[in-house]
């Protein structure tokens, strides 16, 4: 809770940008961060038929997805295949990147840092292609990682 007196502020989600290290991409339409859930074990005590214990067991991770329009950038793509080409050499350390989402305040403040280490493309998804249709065409990559990080400013 803050101090007496003190406001809350909720902020808006479209001032944000996606880094990711190596690879130049100009405009993200939508980026979903990771969503975590604690696995538990159901433990039923013998005797005591009114409730059962759930006990913590793990931290399953999500994944963090990005969608953006098609443009003669292809680098997202080739960040992918390469990690497909990587994998039967079993060497995926060679093809990881950090990834930092930065969200802004209205005032363009940095409101908090969400880093992603050690982040590797696990699924590209095409865009919908439809003749009656006047949408942009769009791309999504979803990736894994192995640590996850959040700095508030």
């Amino acid at each position: 809770m803050p101090p007496t007196g003190q406001r809350l502020e909720a902020h808006p989600t479209f001032r944000y940008m996606v880094k990711i290290d190596g690879i130049e991409h100009a405009v993200f339409a939508e980026c979903r961060l990771p969503s975590f859930q604690v696995e538990t074990l159901e433990i039923r005590e013998g005797g005591q038929n009114n409730y059962t214990h759930q006990l913590p067991v793990r931290v399953k991770g999500g994944s963090i997805t990005l969608k953006y329009g098609i443009t003669k950038n292809d680098a997202l793509l080739n960040w992918y295949l390469e990690v497909l080409e990587i994998l039967m050499h079993g060497k995926l350390q060679s093809v990881t990147r950090s990834v930092n989402v930065t969200m802004y305040a209205v005032d363009r403040s940095k409101v908090a840092v969400f880093s992603l280490e050690d982040a590797y493309p696990k699924k590209w998804s095409g865009p919908t292609l439809k003749a009656d249709d006047r949408a942009i065409a769009v791309e999504e990559l979803e990736l894994g990682f192995t640590q996850f990080s959040v700095t508030y400013s």
